[in-house]
């Protein structure tokens, strides 16, 4: 994931990536996703899925779903160059640095994890 080439992905930062193992029962394998993770919020787990943690079930939610999002658009943006990732146009560092110290600054996700918990709530007692 480039974190230059949208403010979602400018929130979420760098994205290491960790290779597919197949289905183990290695105690390593926590090991080493967790050396590959390091300080940042999500982990690509390749030819599986994506993993995201925060201090909160909200700042978790809040990283997942920009990380979502910026997949969605890094994809979209690379279809639009016919795959010539040298046509992006990406953020400046700084630009990059400033958002993530903005929307880091407040307590992301709890407000989306309230409407989201409160929009189930209605759709499970709405019936």
């Amino acid at each position: 994931l480039d974190s230059g080439l949208s403010q979602v992905a400018a929130i979420v930062g760098p994205v290491p990536q960790h290779p597919y193992e197949g289905i183990t029962d290695d105690p390593g394998e926590g090991e080493r996703i967790a050396a590959a993770l390091g300080a940042r919020r999500a982990l690509l787990l390749e030819n599986h899925g994506a993993v995201s943690w925060g201090r909160t079930m909200g700042e978790s939610l809040f990283v997942m779903f920009n990380l979502i999002k910026a997949c969605q658009i890094q994809l979209a943006m690379m279809g639009a160059v016919g795959g010539r990732r040298e046509e992006l146009v990406r953020a400046t560092p700084e630009a990059v640095a400033t958002t993530q110290r903005v929307a880091w600054a407040i307590s992301p996700g709890e407000v989306e994890l309230d409407m989201l918990l409160r929009s189930e709530d209605e759709r499970d007692y709405g019936r």
